[in-house]
């Protein structure tokens, strides 16, 4: 039998950003026991949404440092970061010592940070002209799937979210750019962030998977 969440009335619907419920889960119940997946089932399609977002990205990422046509660009950015977000190069320790439920909320919360960031590339990608609007997209479509796999984990194992995120951390001085090379500069290192985080991701439920 469900049974229901607390704090979440279903007869007050509230708007959300896209990555708030990516499946459109009824959020304010828990699915039967009956009608769950597998672990290994659920651990292998959150590895492969993974997969599928890591290699467009990385595909991506190629793509973009070709039409920037700079051999230094990427090498001169190394140590440069977006402080709203995710410092995702130092959470690799973190992701080798989480286990199945910090791992599906923690996966969560990270990606919703670059939900933020991608919703705000799309919309300069066409306010602006610019050529790759379409493999943005593409992108952003990918990491909902993903986001939506991790909110089936979650409901499926009974694991409560943690505060979601929402545009606000994404400050107005990050939005409103009219210098191209510094939105250039911008959207590479979210991609290449984006990149690292989904390989993490990646990587813990495979170790995940293979203690099933």
């Amino acid at each position: 039998m469900s049974k229901q969440i607390f704090g979440n009335d279903p007869d007050k619907p509230v708007a959300h950003p896209p990555w708030v419920n990516p499946c459109n889960l009824p959020i304010y119940i828990y699915p039967s026991q009956d009608s769950q997946p597998s672990v290994k089932d659920m651990y292998e399609k959150i590895t492969r949404r993974a997969t599928a977002a890591k290699g467009l990205s990385e595909k991506l990422k190629t793509q973009f440092l070709a039409d920037f046509d700079d051999e230094d660009f990427e090498s001169g950015l190394t140590d440069l970061r977006l402080e709203w977000l995710p410092e995702v190069r130092a959470l690799i320790d973190e992701f080798s010592q989480f286990e199945e439920a910090d791992g599906l909320k923690r996966s969560f919360k990270y990606l919703q940070y670059f939900a933020v960031g991608f919703e705000q590339i799309v919309l300069d990608q066409c306010i602006h002209e610019e050529s790759l609007k379409e493999e943005f997209q593409e992108i952003e479509n990918h990491l909902r799937q993903l986001l939506c796999e991790l909110q089936l984990g979650m409901w499926f194992r009974e694991v409560a979210p943690e505060d979601h995120i929402g545009q606000e951390i994404m400050a107005q001085e990050y939005r409103d750019i009219s210098d191209r090379s510094r939105r250039l500069i911008r959207d590479y290192l979210l991609l290449r962030d984006f990149a690292q985080l989904v390989e993490h991701i990646k990587s813990l439920f495979e170790r995940l998977n293979a203690t099933v």
